[in-house]
């Protein structure tokens, strides 16, 4: 897992850099695209999240889970035989998007 601080707020989040910290199938194929793409689009939606809430708008838990509509189910779905559409990887990208939403 990687800290990262969100640039408007300053709030620190921690976020799933790695194919073991998403919980992909590591064990049985190289995941480290499908984990680097999903990293990159749970950044971008916490961006959205960070604009938000400097914006006094915040997201409530619909919001986020339009933000992972827009942002990380289509990278789910393209890796999802590597596990990126398992339970595991939503808990991890909707963790880090309400964690950052409070």
């Amino acid at each position: 897992m990687e800290s990262l601080t969100l640039p408007l707020t300053g709030k620190v989040v921690r976020i799933p850099t790695t194919g073991e910290d998403w919980e992909l199938y590591t064990s049985s194929m190289a995941c480290g695209r499908a984990a680097r793409a999903l990293t990159a689009a749970l950044k971008r939606a916490l961006l959205v999240v960070d604009k938000a809430i400097k914006a006094g708008t915040g997201h409530t838990d619909d919001g986020l889970e339009t933000l992972m509509d827009q942002h990380l189910y289509p990278v789910m779905s393209t890796y999802s035989s590597y596990g990126a559409y398992d339970t595991e990887p939503r808990y991890h990208a909707i963790h880090a998007l309400r964690q950052a939403s409070k």
